[in-house]
């Protein structure tokens, strides 16, 4: 049998010779053991002749306080975690059998197939993601949605929608070879003077500049409501690169009067697609407009498991009853007031119900 030997100073796995195995002190029918790595020397407190233990540092004042742990409620890996031990299929609740969703708003959504309704206000699907037209009559795309790899949730659920142009693949798969063979890159990120590439090889932000986006990062969400960016930045940030990218890869206007918390949440958001702003190298894009390669395929599989999309239905009013509870109240929906092409009508809700409701959107008050 060759037993490895990993030496402690230079690192080097090599097979150990009859000389090294003499060299180490072997316990009786034990298997070779390794010898202990070097702890550096500030880590290192000596108790007599045993082994040497790391020392532990001092850690700040409850540093662990959100530290995610194993208890009788929790269990390891936390939710965000990423990684294929997440992969597995959670256990389906029994009360799913006979719970229905209702989902206002005909955006990406999902639930077991028979018990999704969705309730949308246009006369067609896609919500944010509307795209269609022709040359003759015109065309319409109010928005599109930045992507990430990180998206948890919407590459978990594509994992499962079928390609409708690779038979055998998912809408994951397809995405996935879009963007892996096809990377977005700009030569020419921005331009200027009649179609001169101005230099966009740097974001052109000071110090100050720079202090000013530490300061946004660390405040409180509360602070940022009633402030605009004019607010925070002064008129110099809006002559720079940056601002440039910013605004023309997450559709901010020219207006120094955009929130505030609209920049400090997309921040929140998208910190990974800061080193490929200048470039775009960070954009992830489908093969076709959002509408026709994701919403389409989506609505095309729902209706096969049975699902219901009811369009030109506007969700007027939530109704929802109080009850008492330890931690204080709570509120549960019991009714849906809706007008349905012109007629009032109101749904009612099973206590086992769920409501999934958007309560602002992108495209909300567009043409």
């Amino acid at each position: 049998m060759k037993v490895h030997h990993i030496s402690p100073d230079t690192n080097e796995d090599r097979v150990m010779t009859t000389q090294d195995k003499k060299a180490l002190q072997l316990e009786s029918g034990s298997v070779y053991k390794h010898t202990r790595p070097t702890f550096p020397k500030q880590n290192v407190e000596w108790t007599g002749s045993s082994w040497p233990e790391a020392k532990a540092r001092e850690a700040a004042p409850n540093s662990l306080a959100n530290t995610w742990f194993t208890s009788p409620t929790t269990t390891l890996p936390p939710p965000d975690h990423v990684g294929a031990y997440q992969n597995n299929r959670p256990v389906v609740p029994k009360e799913n059998a006979e719970r229905k969703a209702w989902i206002v708003g005909g955006g990406i959504a999902g639930f077991k197939g028979e018990n999704i309704v969705i309730l949308e206000d246009e006369n067609f699907v896609g919500g944010a993601f509307d795209a269609f037209g022709d040359a003759k009559e015109g065309y319409r795309a109010r928005g599109g949605r930045e992507l990430t790899w990180n998206h948890q949730n919407l590459w978990d659920m594509f994992s499962t929608i079928p390609s409708p142009e690779l038979p055998g693949y998912s809408l994951l798969d397809e995405f996935r070879f879009t963007n892996d063979y096809a990377q977005s890159y700009s030569k020419a990120r921005l331009l200027h003077q009649k179609g001169k590439i101005l230099d966009f090889s740097t974001f052109n932000l000071n110090p100050e500049q720079r202090k000013r986006f530490t300061e946004l990062e660390m405040m409180p969400i509360e602070k940022a409501y009633s402030l605009s960016i004019g607010d925070f930045f002064d008129e110099t940030f809006f002559q720079t690169n940056f601002w440039l990218f910013w605004k023309t890869q997450f559709g901010f206007g020219e207006e120094k009067h955009q929130s505030l918390l609209q920049l400090k949440l997309y921040m929140h958001r998208f910190p990974e697609g800061l080193p490929g702003m200048n470039n775009l190298s960070c954009m992830k894009s489908s093969k076709y407009n959002q509408n026709d390669n994701w919403v389409s395929p989506i609505w095309k599989h729902l209706s096969e498991q049975g699902g219901s999309i009811q369009c030109q239905t506007l969700v007027e009013e939530i109704v929802f009853k109080k009850d008492k509870c330890a931690e204080g109240e709570t509120l549960t929906a019991t009714s849906l007031k809706l007008k349905r092409n012109g007629k009032s009508e109101e749904i009612s809700l099973s206590e086992k119900d769920v409501v999934f409701a958007t309560t602002g959107s992108h495209v909300a008050g567009t043409a």
